[in-house]
């Protein structure tokens, strides 16, 4: 999970890990490092205009070129990184009454053969209440099977509030819809913004 309060960057930063695992290549200059093995990524954006999300795709590939990489790097990513643009077509996999089974079948079916799948942010694939513990632990029992059945690994991003205090940067907390988010996940990044020196 990568959690951040509304704009520091959560999609740019999934795109760039998007472009790593599709190619090889570390994350900015090595904040995270290459992976050790590559494949194709499906990355589902719910919340950017195709618009936004063409001009981040293009500075990807800019970025790529200005490391010196060579054109079959760019190949690579052109071939291993599916973006879509889900804004008024999301697969809902839950409902507060039932299984959003449609939406399983179709994130399932998206799944296969990838190394990556990224949903941003996780609150769009849910009709649920983030504090509600026994929906979320379905919610994340449902990914676990698609990461299962199709030998993925399954990041998304969340919203969580602005941090009140410099003490909560940081904090598993701030990462917190229900506890069942930190329960669920083996990895979580907390976006932040810089914080006010003192003195």
């Amino acid at each position: 999970m990568v959690a951040a309060p509304a704009g520091l960057g959560k999609t740019s930063l999934l795109m760039q890990i998007a472009a790593s695992v599709a190619t090889g290549t570390p994350v900015a200059g090595g904040l995270l490092p290459a992976p050790s093995k590559t494949g194709k990524v499906v990355f589902l954006a719910t919340e950017d205009p195709l618009s936004i999300l063409q001009r981040r795709a293009h500075f990807i590939v800019r970025s790529l070129e200005e490391q010196g990489e060579d054109r079959e790097m760019v190949e690579r990513l052109d071939r291993n990184l599916k973006f879509f643009c889900a804004q008024t077509k999301v697969p809902i996999l839950l409902w507060p009454d039932n299984i959003g089974v449609p939406g399983l079948d179709k994130l399932d079916i998206l799944a296969r053969d990838a190394r990556l799948l990224i949903l941003d942010p996780i609150r769009r694939f849910h009709y649920c209440d983030e504090q509600n513990y026994s929906q979320m632990a379905m919610l994340f029992s449902l990914l676990s099977d698609i990461a299962a059945n199709n030998d993925c690994t399954i990041l998304f991003s969340d919203h969580v509030p602005q941090p009140t205090s410099d003490a909560d940067l940081g904090s598993p907390s701030a990462a917190l819809g229900s506890n069942a988010f930190i329960n669920a996940t083996r990895w979580v990044l907390n976006m932040s913004g810089m914080s006010h020196m003192q003195g």
